[in-house]
């Protein structure tokens, strides 16, 4: 005979438990994903000594590249110098800030996403750093797309569990899991309904377009920073390049204005909504760049990009942390309880 088990919310699950009232399967350890105090700290001050510095510095240095080129006519080749070498810079600073995150969150797609940006950045030249930095960009969207896939009725693990990893070959795991789920959502679509419909309902209307946008506009970034940078193709790339990064800005800000009825507001949303209207305005001001060869226009595309960079790191580490508390916050488990069946 079978024996069913009562959890503490009184649903019916039918999985052999714990004492403790946590499923453990296969004896396998719980995934952690709460950072030390000490590994906090460490971020706190990446962000307050390295990060915001150089995002800003950046800013200014070629705010004022830009002006005394096109509005006081009087070029500075020293300013133009200061303001390349604070773009790499600050794309340095965020990387090395959200690599160290990723690193301890075991993000393995994440790591490698910003270790990327801090080899691309070593070779890259001013003039195409931006189209470089895409090879990165790309991958990043890893965490946002993991925080969205994670309710997905198809991946079918509670969301604290599969936003925390045991190590880095499980984050990969769950990573090509949601990749696999969120491309068979959309062959499905397009499957069942005219490409229109399919196409709306996949990436405009659907209930769950946020992680068909964010994996799409990923694989578009990178797929035009590769035919920019290696295959040569400088305009062709850095339009789909720019193109797609603008369509992920938006999946960024609709990420921060989203809202769930019940839920009292998240303080992580507004760092991504500025992210997202950041990082538009760089991807626009690049791609007017592209097509036109204003000088120095790069520059502050790439600053601006840098504020909108600075802003999602902060995002992602304050929506764990927001993520931590909430799960310190919720009452202890009641063990379950073994119920024989009737008549026994």
């Amino acid at each position: 005979m079978s024996f069913a088990t009562v959890t503490k919310s009184g649903m019916n699950t039918g999985n052999p438990t714990t004492a403790t009232g946590t499923q453990n399967k296969n004896n396998q350890p719980p995934a952690k994903s709460k950072l030390t105090p000490e590994q906090e700290n460490t971020l706190n001050n990446l962000e307050k000594y390295l990060v915001t510095p150089a995002t800003y510095f950046t800013g200014l240095s070629s705010a004022a590249s830009f002006i005394l080129t096109h509005v006081l006519k009087n070029q500075n080749e020293l300013v133009d110098k200061i303001s390349t070498w604070s773009n790499k810079a600050a794309v340095y600073a965020t990387a090395i800030f959200s690599t160290i995150n990723r690193f301890w969150n075991r993000d393995s797609f994440g790591t490698v996403a910003f270790g990327i940006d801090l080899i691309t950045t070593a070779i890259a030249n001013g003039e195409d750093l931006y189209q470089w930095k895409g090879f990165g960009s790309g991958l990043d969207h890893s965490p946002l797309i993991l925080g969205e896939v994670h309710s997905n009725p198809k991946i079918g693990v509670e969301k604290d569990e599969f936003l925390a990893y045991k190590d880095f070959g499980d984050s990969a795991k769950k990573m090509l899991l949601a990749v696999k789920v969120i491309v068979g959502d959309i062959v499905d679509e397009f499957k069942t309904k005219n490409p229109l419909e399919a196409f709306m309902s996949c990436f405009v209307k659907g209930e769950r377009n946020a992680e068909k946008n964010l994996l799409v506009s990923g694989a578009g970034i990178i797929g035009g920073a590769f035919l920019g940078t290696i295959l040569g193709f400088k305009k062709l790339g850095a339009t789909i390049r720019d193109g797609f990064g603008i369509y992920a800005d938006l999946a960024y800000i609709a990420k921060g204005l989203s809202k769930v009825s019940g839920e009292a507001p998240k303080s992580h949303k507004p760092f991504y909504t500025w992210s997202g209207i950041e990082y538009a305005i760089g991807s626009v001001l690049d791609l007017i760049y592209r097509w036109t060869g204003l000088e120095n226009l790069n520059h502050v595309a790439l600053a601006i990009d840098r504020l909108g960079a600075r802003h999602g790191a902060l995002g992602v580490v304050q929506e764990s942390r927001e993520a931590n508390k909430k799960k310190e916050q919720q009452p202890a488990s009641i063990p379950h309880i073994a119920l024989a069946p009737a008549g026994s």
